[in-house]
């Protein structure tokens, strides 16, 4: 119970202990800037695209859906958009006009999300990098297992997520876990996946993996949670990317698996015991 407890501990602290990284770190900067850059690039070529889409194709593809769309289904739509917010008087005089914007804004988003994430890959594993050259001393990266044993354990680890996954198909069934299912399932996600920048680097096995995550669950977890707590505020979300995959480098490199950390304090031990050899002759 004290181990859950100091694990939820961690995981909370170490999103708000990564701004302290942040503002030692002046390297980190150069790195981060890039990020912010690529992403803001990205939303703003996708939100031209939707405005081209919508001037464009919107009017027209409306028309010709107007006939096939059942009432009850426009009456559906009219209190959806103006639940989240659109002037009825409006809504009901477009509802397949407002519909279809509303829907190439969200893909427009999304696909912006998804694209700089990926092309932002290589320089969130940099930050990765230099925070555990910065708490470390030094960054382990083993070599790539051979290609088949890594293609097998990935689609072992794979698998593995998705049958554990259908296991929790009956809480959303029920009420208030349904809640907390839909908040903690892709929490614990998130959590993993700002913590696979090191994990990968050190090619761990599949069953050494899965030993690490499942007894770092709560701290994995907990540190999900928070990060996507920060990925929910619009236009900042951006930049706690960057802080969540340092958060995710602390918690890997000093609980889940802190080799590197134990074997530089064995080396600063080593040499100060030299320099005081030295001292005493």
């Amino acid at each position: 119970m004290k181990n859950i407890l100091k694990q939820i501990q961690y995981g909370f602290l170490y999103p708000f202990l990564s701004i302290k990284i942040l503002f030692s770190n002046k390297v980190l900067w150069k790195y981060i800037i890039y990020t912010w850059l690529i992403a803001f690039l990205f939303l703003f070529l996708f939100y031209v695209a939707y405005l081209v889409v919508g001037c464009l194709y919107v009017v027209s593809l409306a028309k010709y859906l107007d006939p096939h769309i059942p009432s009850a289904m426009k009456e559906a739509l009219v209190q959806f958009l103006v639940n989240i917010g659109r002037e009825e008087s409006l809504v009901r005089s477009k509802i397949l006009e407002e519909t279809l914007h509303f829907l190439f804004l969200v893909s427009a988003i999304l696909s912006a999300l998804i694209v700089q994430a990926i092309a932002n890959k290589p320089w969130n594993n940099k930050i990765s990098k230099q925070v555990e050259r910065f708490l470390t001393g030094r960054v382990i990266q083993n070599k790539p297992l051979p290609f088949w044993q890594g293609f097998k354990d990935r689609m072992r680890e794979r698998f593995f997520y998705f049958f554990a996954s259908l296991l929790l198909i009956p809480a959303f069934f029920v009420p208030y876990l349904r809640e907390a299912a839909i908040f903690l399932y892709p929490s614990f996600f998130a959590g993993k996946a700002y913590c696979e920048y090191v994990l990968d680097r050190r090619q761990l096995s599949y069953k050494l993996k899965k030993k690490k995550v499942k007894k770092n669950f709560f701290l994995i977890l907990t540190l999900g949670s928070v990060c996507l707590l920060f990925l929910m505020i619009p236009v900042l979300n951006i930049i706690f990317i960057s802080l969540n995959v340092i958060a995710g480098t602390m918690a890997v490199v000093e609980k889940i698996d802190p080799r590197s950390l134990d074997s530089n304090r064995k080396n600063i031990l080593e040499k100060s015991k030299s320099t005081k050899n030295l001292n005493l002759r």
